[in-house]
């Protein structure tokens, strides 16, 4: 069986991805489950951490910056498909993936000549993305190749250990599948609209700039009135969007640690992960909304958990299906740019993503452009898992005898917890499946 890391950080410190990196090659694979439990990642890229960076922010307006992006994405996506004569784009209809979809249409239409395949998994659900994939496809004049989640079956097994380790996401069988389809029909590349919510999102706290300039009362507006997927009630939004980002500046650091330590431990959680929840969050925050700056907030997507594993999943899908996949939000110099926008500017028109939305309304419907809900996976994720074949192969890993084994997991309260969680919500298989995974991986299936 192939080995994973030890976990090797200095004892004071807080262990980083790269870390994690290097010691996925060394003898005992206890403390990388542990750190995997906590993070869903093992990997990073190591030349990411020599990538300096250091630029002023750019000015707040707001049709120059709509201008910049809008460049600044056509850049990206044309340098993604470039050298690939056939591209698929995974899509379902958000505006994140739908805008990646018209922009490469937009330039293969134009002086490139390359033929582009909308994929996308067609079920229903909780934000459906149908009708808005039909608005999406009739505006482009494409037919979308549509993939049941029952497709991804075949690929289940498969799925549970990507790139020679654990896989921490229940979608990759689900992904998998769209690839295939992808590859079936002569892709050669497959771009995915992938880190469009980190990077293009914006924060609500951002909003705290306006307090500390003297507009209270325009804070408090702008907070009320702020667009989201989640849907806030007033007194939310006032507390997630002013209230707190305000106040934990004078919370003590060690009442800070203490919380996220807190926040971090779970019921079913081993002594082992337990004393990596401890040491992985007792270190200072690394920033604020008062302290941010394009250089700190650059890096900080770069040194993340999510994008370390997002770089991984890439490469690995290259071996696996011998296709190249691109993530074109994550264009490096793209990243760059968005960092110098100044934080609140990315909510523009009183929207999450508003700034996104004004750049990319070139290449959208305004229906697609203009929605606010977000389509869940956990139905399709369920069709998957309701599988009959599948379903025995997670049942028998539920009682997660090799994890407790090695004090990764409490075997008094896992499957209890587990079985708990799933009656109460689906998306419990999304909090379980690193340990799923996991166990799996140390049964050598």
């Amino acid at each position: 069986m192939a080995t994973l890391p030890v976990f090797a950080a200095p004892a004071a410190s807080r262990p980083t991805i790269l870390s994690l990196k290097a010691a996925l090659f060394s003898e005992d694979e206890t403390q990388a489950l542990a750190a995997f439990l906590v993070t869903r990642s093992f990997d990073a890229a190591p030349q990411l951490h020599k990538d300096t960076f250091d630029e002023p922010e750019l000015p707040d307006d707001v049709d120059m910056l709509t201008e910049q992006l809008a460049n600044g994405l056509e850049q990206a996506v044309a340098r993604a498909i470039e050298g690939a004569d056939h591209v698929a784009v995974l899509t379902g209809g958000g505006v994140d993936s739908g805008a990646l979809l018209g922009m490469a249409v937009a330039k293969a239409r134009g002086a490139c000549a390359k033929e582009v395949e909308a994929v996308a998994l067609h079920f229903s659900g909780p934000g459906d993305d149908r009708p808005h994939l039909a608005a999406l496809c009739a505006d482009l004049r494409l037919t979308p190749l549509k993939v049941d989640p029952i497709d991804a079956v075949p690929f289940f097994s498969r799925a549970l250990r990507l790139g020679g380790r654990p896989d921490p996401w229940p979608t990759t069988a689900l992904e998998f599948a769209l690839a295939s389809r992808a590859r079936d029909v002569g892709a050669v590349r497959i771009l995915g609209g992938f880190g469009g919510d980190q990077i293009f999102n914006g924060q609500g706290r951002s909003l705290t700039q306006l307090v500390r300039q003297g507009h209270p009362l325009r804070a408090l507006r702008e907070a009320l009135a702020l667009q989201t997927h989640e849907n806030f009630s007033a007194i939310k939004s006032i507390r997630n969007y002013l209230v707190a980002p305000l106040l934990v500046e004078f919370v003590p650091e060690w009442l800070r640690i203490k919380r996220r330590i807190l926040r971090n431990k779970q019921h079913w959680m081993g002594p082992t992960t337990l004393r990596f929840v401890e040491r992985y969050f007792s270190v200072p925050s690394r920033t604020t909304v008062a302290t941010s700056t394009p250089k700190t907030r650059y890096r900080e997507w770069i040194d993340s958990a999510w994008f370390a594993e997002l770089e991984f999943r890439r490469k690995a899908f290259d071996d696996e299906l011998g296709v190249d996949r691109r993530n074109p939000y994550l264009d490096r110099d793209l990243m760059k740019l968005v960092a110098r926008i100044p934080p609140k500017a990315l909510l523009a028109s009183g929207q999450q993503k508003g700034l996104f939305r004004r750049a990319v309304a070139q290449w959208l419907p305004a229906s697609v452009c203009a929605r606010q809900d977000k389509a869940w996976l956990e139905p399709a994720i369920e069709t998957l898992v309701a599988d009959p074949k599948v379903a025995s192969q997670l049942e028998a890993l539920v009682d997660g005898r090799e994890l407790a084994a090695r004090g990764l997991v409490d075997d008094r309260h896992f499957r209890t917890t587990f079985k708990g969680a799933l009656k109460r919500s689906s998306s419990a298989w999304v909090e379980f499946w690193p340990a799923l995974s996991a166990e799996a991986w140390l049964r050598g299936h």
